[in-house]
């Protein structure tokens, strides 16, 4: 071996003195649990694996794949061809220690595999066979075993191509895997916290809030518009960043092919871009339409499940299913009318590339067949093959483009709500209701906040505190308008509302609404527990404190009668409870609030006379400081009250007690006696 190739081979160990210290160690360790030359006259298998290592590498000119190959091959021999078998000497090795002096044998024999590989292999053999061979049958039998050694050194080299092939596609999918992991982590992500900050923001609407945006809007909103937000969202994580990529180096590795024919793609991105342009702008409206129309569908879904009792009393079962039919048509054709444009897209995108492939062929071809470049038929090979990539990738960002049209008609129904005015916040002052007592100052109110189309007009009133007042009217004279603004569900167009002598404006809408407690005819109950609706009041109310409020109520009578008393499950809407039932469940959580102002809005209307007067002397003696309103139809339920208020067209037409508005208000004689006449009056009025 010559001085220049000594010299060659320090310079190698040098660069790569590292990783074949690594794979000689590996080598090494591998081989040692059969006891090297110690064991050597138990087992003459101990020398076999780094014999075979050697021969391997002398057979081949790549340093890897030689000491790779000696080791497996030697591996099979020596563990009786168990491949999976042969990790297991290393970590045993590992744990127990080694023999220093088979450490060291074997380090030498990795070191002997590493110079023979790196003196050239078959290429040095077939050198020292063409000096050294003089006869006929040695040149014939060196020719074979070159013959075999060449073999050998393709085949090897092969697989360590093939090997660093597959382990490219393998890390390339690990990635793929990670990447749609972290995409699906990062879009769910964004999906719970857009419904999180849009369900907040709902939740501080006030009433006139929710009647501009209705709730089949915000249901859609809150769940198909979100939905397409992240799945939109997942798409571009994956394609915004590949695809553009993808795009540019295939346009500068045409160029660097080809510098004629690579401006024929060059041409085609700008007329592309164009064209999605234009399918962006023509697809919005289709999409906006789309998610209109199925708000609609939404509402009639909603409609027929909250009022299916109301359709099957009246029979109303085919004309639900026509309106149902029709709103469904009406989304399926805004549905196709957004997906032709959709489908569209793509062939628009591979007509206009695949023009470009074909013009690059034939003017390529041209050139090829007529040698008037030096264009060669790979180099024109590869410049198609650029161009698929390109149409590939530019397909991805056309499909990007219609989905981004599409969560953009999303965006801008979800910013609708999310940058929807509140028109009603919090006050400056951080005070508590107190005593309880209201006061009416010339109110006007109006739902569209038009001055002409007044619900309540100049309204004046004074309630003290601790004080009953019944409140009286014909229907949508403004009686529960009226109590609306007292809790600032609405706010008055002018004029003013006070709680405890403060404007109801100065409060924080938690401290003024934690002072009052409000019950509706048409109340809401939440599926769960009756308990769990009970500390909807007070969260920390005991058992007793449930049964005392129930009791005021006469929800006590129906509730022990459950097998499974407060804790009964209560189904959607509570169908479970008829009418009267759930008003009385609803009268004992307010009164379970502990509240400083009670408001009964026509909450007594379902239950009978007597469980009504019982509910009215009862509430006298349970919160006997607070100031209660009663709105009642039936005269009988408010002839009591220490005041009645009379409404008409939404003025205060009259107030005064029960015998007063007898002898003074014809508004109130003519309900009394209409009701007296059909015996609606109970002689024993308390």
């Amino acid at each position: 071996m010559g001085k220049a190739r000594i010299l060659t081979m320090k310079r190698t160990f040098r660069r790569r003195g590292a990783v074949l210290a690594a794979l000689v160690l590996l080598c090494a360790v591998s081989f040692a649990d059969r006891g090297g030359p110690a064991s050597f006259e138990a087992t003459g298998w101990a020398l076999l694996p780094p014999a075979v290592a050697i021969v391997l590498a002398f057979a081949t000119k790549e340093v890897y794949s030689s000491l790779l190959a000696g080791c497996v091959v030697g591996a099979l021999l020596t563990e009786g061809f168990a491949p999976w078998r042969s990790f297991e000497p290393l970590f045993l090795t590992l744990m127990d220690g080694i023999d220093l002096k088979i450490f060291f044998f074997d380090v030498l024999l990795g070191a002997i595999v590493v110079l023979f590989a790196r003196s050239g292999g078959s290429r040095a053999f077939g050198e020292w066979a063409s000096r050294r061979v003089r006869s006929r049958r040695g040149a014939v039998t060196a020719t074979a075993g070159l013959g075999c050694l060449i073999f050998l050194d393709d085949y090897f080299n092969c697989l360590t191509v093939g090997a660093i092939m597959v382990g490219v596609a393998c890390l390339s999918m690990a990635m793929g895997v990670l990447a749609a992991r972290c995409s699906a982590i990062a879009t769910q992500g964004f999906a719970r916290n857009m419904r999180g900050t849009l369900l907040g923001k709902i939740e501080s609407f006030s009433f006139a809030n929710i009647d501009h945006i209705s709730t089949p809007q915000l249901i859609t909103r809150a769940t198909t518009d979100i939905n397409t937000l992240r799945d939109t969202m997942r798409q571009s994580l994956v394609t915004l960043y590949r695809a553009p990529v993808m795009v540019i180096l295939a346009t500068v590795m045409s160029f660097i092919v080809s510098p004629r024919l690579a401006p024929l793609l060059l041409a085609c991105i700008p007329l592309l871009a164009v064209v999605m342009t234009i399918l962006l702008k023509v697809g919005q409206p289709r999409f906006k339409r789309m998610l209109k129309m199925m708000d609609g569908m939404n509402q009639a879904v909603r409609e027929n499940l909250v009022a299916s009792r109301v359709v099957k009393a009246y029979v109303r079962g085919g004309y639900e299913s026509k309106r149902f039919d029709k709103t469904t048509d009406d989304l399926r054709q805004a549905q196709l009318g957004a997906g032709r444009l959709f489908t569209l897209s793509g062939p628009i995108t591979m007509g206009i590339m695949w023009t470009c492939s074909v013009l690059i062929l034939f003017f390529g071809g041209r050139e090829i067949i007529f040698r008037t470049t030096g264009l060669l038929t790979g180099q024109l090979v590869s410049l198609v093959n650029y161009a698929g990539m390109a149409v590939n990738s530019l397909s991805m960002i056309s499909w990007l483009v219609m989905s981004l049209s599409r969560a953009q008609a999303s965006l801008v129904r979800i910013n609708e709500v999310l940058d929807e005015k509140i028109d009603i916040t919090d006050g400056p002052s951080g005070a508590a209701v107190e005593s309880g007592s209201i006061d009416f100052e010339d109110v006007c109110f109006s739902y569209t906040r038009d001055p002409d189309k007044l619900a309540l007009r100049h309204v004046t009133l004074h309630i003290a505190s601790g004080e009953t007042i019944g409140v009286i009217g014909g229907t949508g004279e403004g009686k529960s308008t009226l109590v609306s603004l007292i809790p600032r569900f609405y706010d008055a167009l002018s004029g003013t509302v006070k709680v405890d002598g403060r404007d109801v404006r100065e409060y924080t809408l938690e401290n003024l609404r934690s002072g009052v407690s409000m019950v509706l005819q048409n109340g809401s109950l939440f599926s769960g527990t009756i308990a769990d609706n009970l500390r909807w009041a007070d969260p920390n109310a005991t058992r007793e404190q449930m049964q005392a409020a129930c009791a005021i109520a006469r929800a006590d009578e129906y509730i022990d009668r459950f097998p499974d008393g407060y804790e009964t499950v209560l189904e959607q809407n509570a169908a479970n409870l008829s009418g009267g039932q759930r008003q009385r469940l609803l009268i004992a959580r307010a009164i379970l609030k502990k509240p400083r102002i009670l408001i009964l809005d026509d909450s007594t209307s379902a239950v009978d006379m007597a469980t009504d007067e019982h509910i009215r002397r009862c509430l006298r003696t349970a919160l006997p400081g607070a100031t209660k309103i009663i709105i009642a139809q039936r005269i009988n339920s408010i002839m009591s009250c220490d005041r009645i208020v009379v409404l008409d067209q939404g003025r205060l037409a009259d107030m005064g007690t029960h015998q007063e508005l007898l002898s003074r208000s014809p508004i109130y004689r003519d309900v009394y006696e209409s009701q007296m006449r059909e015996g609606a009056v109970d002689d024993a009025a308390c």
